[in-house]
């Protein structure tokens, strides 16, 4: 994933955003909301929306949907969990 800059914003953003994506991947069987990620990082959620997209340029919503997946991906190929384990793991 590589970062662009968006228009109107310095470089302050980059150290922020490094934190939510591993905040993110810390976080992702736990099924994080926009809203707790946003007050971690101590902004609204419409603006973490806004720069992740304007960044990344792709929804945050979308992104995490799609990490979920990769996760349960990796856990179907490398464990002996069948997917229902990994559904119910996947939501605690």
């Amino acid at each position: 994933m590589c970062y662009t800059n968006p228009k109107g914003h310095g470089t302050w953003y980059i150290p922020s955003l490094r934190r939510l994506l591993s905040r993110i991947e810390k976080t992702l069987s736990e099924n994080p909301t926009i809203g707790q990620l946003s007050d971690s990082l101590s902004v609204s959620p419409t603006h973490l929306r806004r720069l992740f997209k304007a960044t990344f340029e792709t929804p945050l919503a979308s992104y995490i949907r799609s990490r979920r997946l990769a996760l349960s991906v990796d856990m179907l190929f490398n464990t002996e969990l069948g997917i229902v384990d990994i559904a119910v793991y996947e939501k605690k």
